[in-house]
């Protein structure tokens, strides 16, 4: 039964590249809107409060990034494998990114624009699903997501401590 439940599953090899292009992804917009904030947390918080709101950021992004590859793990679990996991890494990188990117541009232009977020969220789908499946079938552009995703696994050994050092730090302010 587990192995069944296994092999319906994306090697770990497939599974890091995508992560690292959600994670990168969203740890790059908390930075963003966190250096754009904290010269006005500067004017009423002490620095060991920024600290803690920053913490408490970093354990957020952290456990949402996690969320999305379970969403897309899930997916890929109920999906034929020749959907998903076939090439689980290169189609859940365009997922992820074109659904994370247009997330950001929707809440960008939440103001500005009448579009429901489900017709945003439908529009999304089907340009990942697009490009996700162009892609496959164009090798350079394949090999170029692929390289790109490769080098921001990088980044996961700076994200995942710093990540679990804030969720500790949550815990222990949350224990006080």
């Amino acid at each position: 039964m587990f192995n069944q439940i296994l092999n319906r599953l994306p090697r770990r090899d497939q599974i890091v590249p995508v992560y690292a292009v959600i994670a990168f992804m969203m740890f790059s917009w908390m930075i963003a809107i966190s250096l754009w904030k904290i010269p006005s947390w500067l004017y009423f918080q002490t620095f060991p409060e920024i600290l803690a709101i920053l913490a408490y950021a970093y354990a957020e992004i952290f456990v949402e990034s996690l969320l999305i590859l379970g969403v897309l793990l899930a997916i890929c679990f109920l999906l034929p494998p020749k959907f998903l996991k076939d090439d689980f890494a290169l189609r859940g990188i365009w997922t992820a990114f074109t659904v994370i990117g247009t997330m950001f541009l929707y809440v960008d232009l939440l103001f500005q624009t009448s579009l429901p977020i489900g017709a945003w969220l439908i529009g999304a789908l089907l340009l990942a699903s697009l490009l996700s499946f162009a892609s496959a079938r164009i090798g350079w552009l394949a090999k170029a997501v692929l390289q790109i995703a490769d080098r921001l696994i990088i980044f996961l050994y700076i994200l995942i401590p710093v990540s679990l050092v804030s969720l500790l730090t949550v815990l222990i302010l949350n224990i006080k």
